[in-house]
């Protein structure tokens, strides 16, 4: 305290509450009121000289107030507080400039006889300089900042088109390596011959995900450094603002969702990445069981591929029940109305679909037919060109294509000409009615002769004949021979009528259907010439 003389400690006790209230209230540096500086000092704001503080208020000098007030003024820039008006308010002893009810600076009367006026137009005048100095102050900062600014944006660019050079460079070199990896890895991965992983599928995958990824982070480059440098000029400032709003503000919401909906998250990543490994086994397990390589007792290497159908249904099923609770907005009352409709639609017109799907299910089990089987169902007979969960297509011999639901072919009489053509042989039949008057033994003969010159007709079994019926005027003879061929069966028929007709023919034989009419006389019975009798004298008028 040496060099202080005592009254100044004394004076600076007594007008502690009045001095307390310039500033705020205190002076943040307690050191200006110590400098025994006491000439007239500037309030300076930016380089802008506000006005000058001739006397001191003691125990501060008038450069510790102006001091004082200009790290107030700079405060309140710092703070963007450009107060609209400054409050006068005049006391008994002093003059008040006020900004929001605090005190920004005390006029005292040294202050109006240095001026040379009255103390409240002195302090109305300090008002009015240090509004406009703050309005100033703004413009003239930037002016001050602008090639501090300029720099930076350079600096900006510079430092983004580097980054973007290292990233372009990085992918392309990461994409490099991979196309030779691609290029010299083999295409399956195999275990015992079941394929397992396929790198080629894996490689391309990675490097979508490089491209996909250079341009994310490019993007998000570009939307932080457009806005730090549009921020920096005033020209621009609204400009970036609004590009704020319309990128990065979307964007913290949507990571402050994603923040919350991470855990569901990774449940439905961790149920999705689960089901598709289930998928992938019974894919394989179909695979393996239609090659061969897997043989499950009772298992028919036929049904694999509906077997791995249904489960794949059942799998996405599954899928779908378990993903549902953790789906965004599934306990919102409009999810739930959506739910609901589509449930509805669902059960009111697909109880035809329903059944044709049981009904293509028990088809398939069953084993009714197989694709390319002739079979008959109700009054089509074809090919089985398609064997669905939903419909059955058969090509007729006409070549029309018929479609038939499943339900329908359930409840039809299906009747299958391949199941057992290679097996057993096909049976063809072919029935003819012959007059009493021919011996049945010669018939057999003719019709077994027809048989063996019939085209496709086995030889083992042999065919053989059925008298079916004692009619009215005939006797009735069904001709049964064997064939491997089921697909061209109605030719085969065709050909076995033609050689029965050819036969009968040569041996003068009359054939009596499908209808015969003929005159006779009542007197003399229509028998056979047996082997060694005498020919039968009944002449009959036959036409």
């Amino acid at each position: 305290m040496a060099g202080r003389p005592w009254w100044a400690l004394l004076a600076l006790l007594a007008a502690g509450p009045a001095a307390a209230q310039i500033g705020h209230g205190a002076f943040q540096d307690p050191a200006l009121a110590l400098r025994p500086d006491s000439g007239p000092a500037p309030v300076v704001l930016l380089g802008d000289t506000v006005f000058v503080v001739a006397s001191p208020v003691e125990p501060f000098s008038p450069r510790a107030r102006a001091t004082q007030l200009a790290q107030q003024l700079e405060a309140m820039l710092r703070r963007r507080l450009i107060p609209a008006t400054i409050t006068v308010v005049d006391a008994l002893d002093h003059t008040d400039l006020l900004v929001d009810g605090r005190v920004l600076y005390r006029v005292v009367d040294d202050d109006a006889r240095a001026a040379g006026r009255p103390r409240l137009a002195v302090a109305q005048g300090y008002a009015d300089r240090i509004l406009g100095a703050l309005v100033r102050a703004p413009e003239r900062q930037r002016q001050r900042l602008f090639g501090r600014h300029v720099l930076i944006a350079g600096a900006a660019t510079a430092g983004l088109l580097l980054l973007l050079t290292l990233l372009r460079r990085g992918v392309a070199g990461l994409h490099r390596r991979l196309e030779r990896l691609r290029d010299s890895t083999r295409e399956w991965e195999t275990i015992r011959h079941l394929e397992v992983v396929r790198h080629l599928s894996l490689l391309d995958s990675l490097m979508s995900a490089l491209r996909v990824g250079r341009l994310a982070l490019t993007a998000v480059l570009v939307l932080l450094y457009l806005p730090l440098v549009l921020n920096l000029f005033p020209q621009t400032v609204e400009f970036s603002h609004q590009l704020t709003d319309l990128t990065l503000a979307p964007l913290q919401t949507v990571g402050r969702a994603l923040g919350r909906y991470l855990p569901n998250l990774l449940y439905i990543v961790l149920i999705i990445a689960v089901m598709r490994y289930l998928l992938r086994l019974a894919h394989l397990g179909k695979a393996a069981v239609q090659r061969g390589e897997l043989r499950l007792r009772g298992f028919h290497p036929e049904w694999a591929e509906p077997t791995y159908v249904i489960v794949r249904v059942l799998l996405l099923a599954i899928t779908v029940a378990m993903l549902f609770p953790y789906l965004p907005g599934a306990k919102s009352d409009g999810f739930k109305g959506v739910s609901i409709f589509l449930g509805l639609l669902l059960s009111l017109g697909s109880s035809s679909a329903v059944s044709s799907l049981i009904a293509g299910t028990v088809l398939t089990y069953t084993r009714a037919f197989r694709v390319g089987d002739r079979v008959a169902i109700g009054d089509t007979v074809g090919d089985v060109l398609e064997r669905s969960f939903l419909v059955t297509r058969v090509r007729t011999i006409k070549n029309v294509d018929v479609t038939i639901p499943n339900g329908v072919v359930l409840t039809s009489n299906v009747a299958n000409y391949t199941s057992a053509a290679q097996s057993h042989g096909l049976i063809l039949h072919a029935t003819v009615a012959i007059g009493y008057d021919t011996d049945w033994r010669e018939v057999h003969r003719l019709l077994l002769e027809a048989a063996r010159q019939t085209p496709r007709v086995l030889g083992s079994p042999p065919p053989f004949v059925l008298q079916t019926a004692l009619a009215d005027y005939a006797v009735s003879y069904e001709l049964n021979a064997y064939t491997d061929a089921p697909g061209i069966m109605h030719l085969t028929s065709s050909a076995l009528l033609e050689q029965i007709l050819d036969a009968f023919a040569q041996a003068e034989i009359e054939i009596m259907t499908p209808a015969f009419t003929a005159l006779r006389d009542g007197s003399r019975a229509a028998l056979p010439q047996l082997p060694g009798s005498v020919p039968n004298g009944a002449g009959l008028d036959r036409r």
